[in-house]
């Protein structure tokens, strides 16, 4: 039988997803709650998964393992876990549309509420009221 954490990861890169809760995991695994997050746990500790807040984690790619997390690929899935209304703006749209004269080396989310990532201290984005 394969380890546990490696089925976990390419289960869900199979299926596309790159951010899964934590009832995600168990439902894949089929094995208790506690079961599941000891998996993560070794999966967070070799650098495979980030924790991006509490019950919502991130598969990490090889670069993002050493560069940090790409901020709009977990953006979305991250703001609808937090259940809050966002959008990319300042000088990132302006990026993305092209009128931008410099490259932003954040990326700048406008929000109703500002958040504070505390475990994810190397990603690049900033909440804007």
């Amino acid at each position: 039988m394969k380890n546990k954490g490696f089925f976990l990861i390419q289960e869900l890169q199979r299926t596309g997803r790159a951010v899964f809760t934590v009832s995600q995991a168990m439902e894949l695994l089929a094995v208790s709650r506690l079961s599941t997050m000891a998996i993560l746990t070794r999966l967070r500790r070799d650098s495979l998964i980030t924790t991006l807040t509490n019950g919502l984690y991130a598969i990490l790619q090889p670069t993002e393992q050493t560069h940090g997390l790409r901020p709009l690929r977990i953006l979305d899935p991250l703001m609808q876990h937090l259940g809050a209304d966002y959008y990319v703006g300042l000088l990132s749209a302006a990026n993305h549309w092209g009128a931008a004269h410099h490259k932003p080396q954040i990326l700048q989310v406008i929000t109703a509420k500002r958040y504070f990532l505390k475990r994810l201290e190397r990603l690049k984005m900033k909440f804007f009221l």
